[in-house]
């Protein structure tokens, strides 16, 4: 896990983006009801978390550069007495001030009274918008009460920013704690994904490969960074399927498995696609070949100084022409790519960005045009084809078949790093190790019905 030290550098690095005229403020959220008396398991706003490392409910972050007071302040819950036998340990703001590097620390309700003197004087606010609208309107109160006292020489801030975008920058590069936290819950995802493919058969339902991932993961101190994907069949044509892993797998079919970890609070993301019965088709095996041939042309490209802008264009030019060799476009290939003809067969990016969520929140692209790649990023790389059963401008021998493979890559010095290469891509790899669990699996059984 990350010591405080770390926080406090990037607390410095936000204090000194913000200047001396600006105020942030931040919240960790709330817990969400799942059903009456129940909720969801509480996890804090990332770029709260990023900053305080404090995983409380309900608590806002506040930074106010040059405050001689102090600079960061934090508003808690306080502690509850007889109320945490039942709601668990809090720690409030006396404890905060001393285990998390807080200058002030005061109980959440004061809140309301202190902000308008925080604001006060201060020419700029950056929140999360879009993210919390309570906190947004809280806010508009505070300031329109500012506004009225103008003729008494008070100063309020004028203008609203978005702090996601400056953290988001911040958060771009991983450093080297960071890393290590990213390639600890990788290495779980990879050991689910493994447990998850061991028990991949025909006559299996989808939520018993699921509970294989599940438990791997939680086995490992993890938890699930999103609901794992278990697709067969068609819904592997329906490239992120989001609905129960109830269908059985049925001989013939590929497998789609989408999953990943959190530990830490850093996530994974990683694709594998997988013949149910352990052996790819030729026309699911051609397909699969052309969809690994350009997720490898794309990682041999990342290096510093590469645009996404420049991924794009050659994924389009090397997934068109699979699609051409796989009969499924016909005519001029530049004419093609320049209309997009392959988005019917391919609906999402090629990537995505890595961290403390599954998809970081920094952008791709400015005014300046698109972002190129810097050492210590880390991101997905994720090319699939999907072709619908029911889909008549794809050869009959393609239709219902769905393939994706992503894997997490580093950006280095000179070139990039698979994080997740303890995996099997390669088809024959694929078919080894599902032949060696198949035997496993057989021999228990043999066990079982000898007992």
């Amino acid at each position: 896990m990350l010591i405080e030290s770390e926080y406090r550098q990037r607390r410095a690095a936000l204090l000194d983006a913000l200047g001396p005229h600006a105020i942030a403020v931040v919240g960790a959220g709330s817990e969400v009801e799942r059903t009456n008396d129940t909720c969801y398991l509480f996890r804090p706003a990332s770029n709260f978390l990023y900053l305080t490392g404090f995983a409380e409910t309900e608590a806002y972050a506040v930074f106010c550069p040059g405050r001689p007071e102090g600079e960061y302040i934090l508003f808690c819950k306080p502690r509850a007495g007889l109320r945490e036998m039942w709601l668990g340990p809090i720690c409030g703001p006396e404890r905060a001030a001393a285990l998390h590097g807080v200058d002030q620390a005061f109980p959440l309700d004061a809140m309301e009274e202190m902000m308008p003197a925080l604001l006060a004087g201060r020419k700029q606010v950056a929140l999360r918008l879009g993210h919390d609208p309570a906190l947004l309107l809280r806010m508009s109160h505070w300031l329109a009460g500012l506004k009225m006292r103008s003729r008494r020489g008070i100063v309020s801030p004028a203008v609203l920013t978005d702090l996601d975008t400056l953290l988001g920058e911040m958060r771009m590069k991983k450093s080297p704690a960071e890393t290590a936290l990213m390639r600890k819950t990788i290495d779980i995802t990879c050991d689910a994904m493994l447990r998850g493919m061991a028990a991949i058969g025909p006559g299996v339902a989808g939520h018993v490969v699921e509970a294989e991932i599940a438990h791997e993961m939680v086995r490992q101190g993890a938890q699930l960074a999103f609901n794992p994907h278990v697709s067969s069949g068609v819904k592997g044509c329906q490239s992120h399927y989001r609905q129960r892993n109830d269908d059985v797998i049925e001989d013939g079919e590929l497998v789609i498995v989408d999953i990943g970890a959190e530990y830490g609070y850093y996530s994974s993301d990683l694709t594998r696609t997988l013949p149910a019965n352990g052996r790819f088709t030729a026309p699911q095996r051609a397909v699969y070949e052309h969809v690994l041939a350009i997720q490898c042309t794309l990682i041999g490209m990342l290096r510093p100084g590469v645009r996404m802008d420049e991924l794009q264009r050659v994924f389009a030019e090397r997934v068109t022409q699979a699609l051409l060799d796989l009969g499924v476009l016909a005519g001029a290939a530049d004419q093609l790519v320049e209309a997009e003809a392959y988005r019917r067969y391919f609906p999402h990016n090629i990537g995505h960005w890595l961290g403390m969520d599954v998809h970081d929140e920094t952008s791709y692209c400015s005014l300046d045009g698109w972002r190129p790649l810097v050492e210590g990023m880390v991101m997905t790389v994720e090319p699939g084809l999907y072709f619908g059963r029911d889909d008549d401008t794809v050869p009959p021998a393609l239709r219902g078949i769905g393939v994706r493979i992503e894997d997490n890559v580093r950006i280095g010095a000179g070139g990039c790093e698979v994080l997740s290469a303890v995996l099997p891509k390669e088809p024959e790899a694929i078919e080894a190790f599902m032949a060696r669990t198949a035997r496993g699996r057989a021999a228990g059984v043999n066990q079982q019905e000898e007992q």
